[in-house]
């Protein structure tokens, strides 16, 4: 397979839909007008509410043509420009009329759904100790139930994550065939994003052998919530091959803006050859399994063994919309 240019988006995405299209309309044309192959977009890129529980009834919208404007706009640039776009979304939960699934659109040069992934992970933490909020996602969010295939691209296999998955890095070693890019779309915490973001990028890239690219959401979306930013790509073998700058307090509105990174299979091939890790796992795969069931048997007995579930001591402030650290 050629070398492929791709496109990384950094933005900051507002409290609905509407509000926020304007803003990333443009960088489809910049990024066709580079003749990249595919654009990826932040996770939440259709919206950041601060009433997310009246955002998920108003504004999380289904998937399907021409119920969800959002997508629909992106559809038909994808088809205008020839373009692939991955595309994190607020999908309307089938389930649960009041909360959504935390949704991974990829969208293939015809506008049509290529790949969709729910978010597994949620992200339910209490940073209060570090100057941070207390964060309970799964207050208004569906947990995605699977781990989906790498889907072929013009750019190789791309494997689809979400933002906090980044921090459990078992999934990627169940995505089969072993993809060239994983990513993963986010809204991280300023209070973890210097600490944590690129650590854990790099990680994955060096234990997957693979791309990875995180497009990430930047700057303040509205008074009490901010995003890290620091949009990165990661080659296979760790090296940053690019990035975007973090959120600083002096610019809490900056444009949208792309990083271009060319994407080269054969680079992918060659550190698999060089350092096999995927025959170590394979031949390793009946020990993971023994230690596995082990582990699953100590967690049910805990589970009958507790009373109740464990409450959350209030008193902090309480952020329930998706993003992660």
């Amino acid at each position: 397979m050629p070398k492929s240019l791709i496109a990384i988006a950094q933005l900051t995405s507002l409290p609905t839909p509407g509000d926020t299209l304007p803003h990333v309309l443009p960088l489809l044309t910049q990024a066709a007008a580079r003749n990249a192959r595919l654009l990826f977009l932040p996770e939440a890129c259709d919206y950041l509410s601060p009433t997310p529980k009246v955002a998920a009834v108003q504004h999380a919208a289904p998937l399907a043509k021409g119920q969800n404007l959002f997508l629909d706009a992106l559809r038909s640039g994808a088809k205008e420009h020839k373009l692939w776009i991955n595309v994190g979304l607020h999908e309307r939960c089938t389930t649960d009329p009041t909360r959504c699934w935390n949704t991974s659109v990829l969208l293939d040069a015809e506008g049509e759904i290529a790949g969709v992934y729910r978010k597994v992970h949620l992200f339910d933490v209490d940073l209060r100790d570090r100057g941070g909020p207390l964060i309970l996602e799964s207050s208004t969010t569906v947990p995605g139930e699977e781990i989906v295939d790498p889907v072929e691209t013009p750019a190789g296999l791309v494997g689809l994550q979400i933002c906090y998955d980044l921090r459990f890095p078992s999934p990627p070693t169940f995505l089969q065939p072993a993809p060239h890019i994983l990513t993963y779309p986010s809204a991280f915490a300023l209070s973890t994003g210097p600490a944590h973001w690129s650590l854990l990028l790099r990680a994955r890239a060096v234990e997957q052998q693979c791309y990875v690219v995180a497009s990430a959401q930047v700057g303040e979306h509205f008074q009490g919530r901010a995003s890290y930013g620091q949009t990165l790509a990661i080659s296979p073998w760790g090296d940053v091959l690019g990035e975007l700058p973090a959120h600083s307090p002096s610019n809490p509105h900056p444009a949208p803006e792309l990083l271009f990174v060319e994407i080269d299979t054969e680079a992918v091939e060659k550190v698999r050859r060089e350092m096999p890790l995927e025959h170590s796992r394979r031949r390793a795969e009946g020990t993971y399994d023994v230690a596995r069931l082990r582990r699953l048997e100590r967690v049910r007995r805990e589970e009958e063994g507790r009373d109740g579930v464990d409450g959350v001591d209030g008193g902090g402030k309480v952020l329930e919309q998706g993003g992660s650290i």
